[in-house]
């Protein structure tokens, strides 16, 4: 499952595996203080890791000259481990990593506010 937490027209990007909302990292916003569920790791694939007991990889589309180098990195990645975060700094990163779900083996999951688009 391809996970992509970000959602850049709403300041919420993940760069290098951390979450930021309005340039700040996760874990300094109001989620810190939750009740219920509080906050405390911005970098997602610990928090997953943490929250899943299980290894969660992470992936930088940035590193990939096209689709099909990034297709094949994450089919790799899926060896390792059925959970894979993409980073995205810019709605191009985000199409990119939307893309992938039309990659017939893989699954693939947006944070709640990139559902909205």
């Amino acid at each position: 499952m391809i996970i992509a937490p970000a959602y850049p027209k709403a300041g919420r990007l993940t760069k290098e595996g951390f979450h930021y909302v309005h340039d700040q990292l996760l874990h300094y916003t109001e989620v810190r203080t939750d009740p219920k569920t509080p906050v405390y790791e911005s970098h997602i694939p610990t928090l997953l890791t943490q929250q899943l007991n299980q290894v969660v990889n992470h992936i930088r589309p940035s590193l990939y000259e096209n689709s099909v180098q990034w297709e094949e990195e994450v089919e790799r990645l899926l060896t390792t481990s059925p959970f894979v975060v993409c980073d995205a700094t810019s709605d191009e990163e985000l199409q990119k990593n939307r893309n992938a779900s039309l990659y017939p083996t893989v699954s693939y999951t947006l944070g709640r506010f990139s559902r909205a688009n």
